[in-house]
């Protein structure tokens, strides 16, 4: 979670302590002077410049024949078979081991592109290495175009195949498969449609990459296929690689890049990696490997082995520039299978939403790339995201679905919120003799505590029965915080047209934070008598202005109406259920 949000959550907090809890009242404004707030230094890395790859160069060679045998010198040059390896090409491989670049046949046809067309998704495909160089989908705006657009151009897209062998690590990027369509439309006539890219070395080695798509699943069948294994001296692994990591698909370039994420799930724990700014390499993870993938703020790609598990995985992360100078990173999430002969293997592709329940629904815990927020926090977003799920079937403005559901907070809170506020009057009613006590009690703090406790009970007040209402809303905020920053249902989705047009973006106007500022102002005003409180009523609400103007507008709009609500109980109840005089 960004420091900004924490920071500003913690303040939060703090507002309500000091301003519902008469102990801390009497800390921070009685005798004792006031604790110093501490400093938050932010931190900010450079991004650095674009870096040049660290493969200076590949070799372009045939297939090793069975028996080990030196390395040879490539047959024919790049120049000579047309075979020019793009620059996003050679950043396509991370590993230690040498690459052995396949040359395309002197026979081959040139590349060409095949589309691919359902109601959910328009892909587009290169018999040049047999991978998807575009994939947008249909139900998710872009930016400045139609359709979101998942993966950037110029780095490759994937799925690639390598195969280990004696000499060095094959593949068959370069290669130009035969394909067995023209162009592919999924649709009510045909629900399901099969697209075979083939390949065979003059050796005898074989890859087959088999797409099978659906008219109503984002999820990709995809069968790899190794032949004649016995004729080249192979090692005994092979590599299923998403290199060209995933788009930046958010008008806010920089949010969307704090959310970049990579993963793996090996044995029983997905490993969750940050790749940041800088170039990283994710040392390689042995053990049984069920999936790896890419995740943007909103999307996520996904690779997974159907019929029995990876052997390892490596994933790795550079920071790029473009040609008009916008940073972007590039990430890579591979597979390692075992080799010992022909091989055909059966994975799910899933190149699609961040959509808790689709994802569920393929069993493979998919759903743990949602950001549900700190694992005991979970239980509380899910719910909550499973409740504005099922309101917006009757609601469909979002933005009102956050109102309703602030006022379903607030009504489940209300008994505590009223003794809270109960309390609170009952201590502003003790203050002549709080005031008293501090007085004969000034130079012994040990003493004046002790009364102090004696005259909170003689009372009936609750030195702390203010905090229980703002310790339950609590992982409710930081629940929200995390729903609309990582789930698709909040996405683009507007309150006010010509205002607020996506409830997962910050507000372009400031109302709403100034609305919240407000609201926070007017609520302290009401619950701080102490005069010398007066320069704390005004600091605090600037301050989470400041922290917090940025936030998801659909954040603040559900802590203002928090604020409002609590004022108006404020006013009833101060109104209409004064607490009786104490004496």
């Amino acid at each position: 979670m960004e420091k900004r949000a924490l920071l500003a959550f913690g303040l939060i907090l703090l507002v309500w302590v000091l301003t519902t809890t008469p102990t801390y009242q009497s800390l921070f404004f009685g005798d004792e002077p006031a604790a110093e707030a501490p400093e938050f230094a932010s931190e900010t890395s450079p991004l650095p410049a674009e870096e040049q790859s660290r493969i200076e160069a590949e070799t372009v060679v045939d297939i090793p024949a069975p028996m080990r045998a030196e390395v040879t010198e490539p047959v024919l040059s790049d120049e000579e078979t047309g075979a020019t390896l793009s620059e996003e090409r050679r950043q396509v491989w991370d590993r230690d081991e040498q690459l052995l670049t396949l040359r395309p046949d002197s026979a081959s046809v040139p590349a060409r592109k095949i589309s691919v067309d359902s109601e959910l998704y328009q892909g587009e495909f290169d018999t040049r290495g047999g991978v998807i160089t575009s994939w947008q989908l249909k139900d998710y705006e872009g930016i400045d175009a139609p359709w979101v657009e998942l993966i950037p151009q110029g780095l490759g897209g994937g799925p690639d195949v390598f195969v280990s062998s004696e000499s060095g690590v094959i593949d068959f990027s370069q290669v130009i498969f035969d394909v067995s369509e023209s162009n592919v439309v999924v649709n009510g006539s045909r629900p399901s449609r099969t697209m075979e890219f083939r390949y065979e070395h003059q050796s005898g080695l074989g890859l087959i990459k088999r797409y099978t798509f659906s008219r109503d699943d984002y999820g990709v069948a995809l069968e790899v296929s190794l032949t004649g294994t016995d004729k080249a001296a192979l090692g005994n692994k092979y590599y299923v690689r998403w290199g060209g990591g995933i788009n930046i698909t958010e008008p806010d370039r920089d949010r969307d890049l704090f959310d970049f994420r990579s993963f793996r799930y090996v044995g029983d724990q997905v490993d969750e990696q940050d790749i940041g700014t800088d170039e990283i390499q994710i040392e390689p993870l042995s053990g049984e490997t069920h999936w790896v993938g890419v995740r943007s703020k909103y999307f996520f790609i996904g690779l997974a082995p159907e019929e029995r598990a990876g052997v390892g995985s490596l994933l790795s992360g550079k920071p790029l520039t473009d040609a008009s100078g916008s940073t972007y990173r590039q990430m890579s999430a591979e597979i390692d299978m075992s080799l010992s002969n022909d091989v055909s293997d059966r994975y799910l592709l899933y190149l699609g939403p961040v959509d808790y329940e689709l994802l569920l629904s393929y069993d493979n815990h998919f759903e743990e790339v949602v950001y549900l927020g700190w694992s005991f926090l979970k239980f509380f977003s899910y719910y909550i995201l499973v409740g504005m799920i099922w309101l917006h079937q009757g609601i469909s403005n979002y933005g009102v679905v956050i109102i309703v559901l602030s006022v379903i907070v607030k009504v489940v809170l209300y008994p505590l919120t009223y003794k809270s506020m109960m309390s609170m009057q009952n201590m502003q009613k003790v203050q002549p003799k709080m005031e008293e006590l501090r007085a004969k009690y000034k130079n012994d703090a040990q003493k004046l505590q002790k009364e102090m406790m004696k005259l909170y009970k003689e009372q009936g007040v609750n030195p702390v029965g203010g905090c229980l209402p703002m310790v339950l809303q609590m992982p409710i905020l930081f629940s929200l915080y995390s729903i609309f920053n990582s789930t698709i249902e909040i996405r683009r989705e507007p309150f006010v047209d010509m205002w607020i047009t996506d409830l997962s973006q910050a507000d372009p106007l400031y109302i709403l934070p100034a609305l919240m500022g407000v609201s926070m102002l007017v609520q302290s005003m009401m619950t701080m008598k102490d005069p010398r409180q007066k320069a704390f009523v005004y600091m605090m609400p600037v301050m989470l202005i400041f922290f917090m103007y940025n936030m998801p507008s659909g954040l603040i709009l559900y802590w203002t109406m928090i604020n409002i609500l609590t004022i108006v109980q404020q006013y009833f109840q101060n109104r209409f259920m004064p607490t009786a005089s104490t004496t």
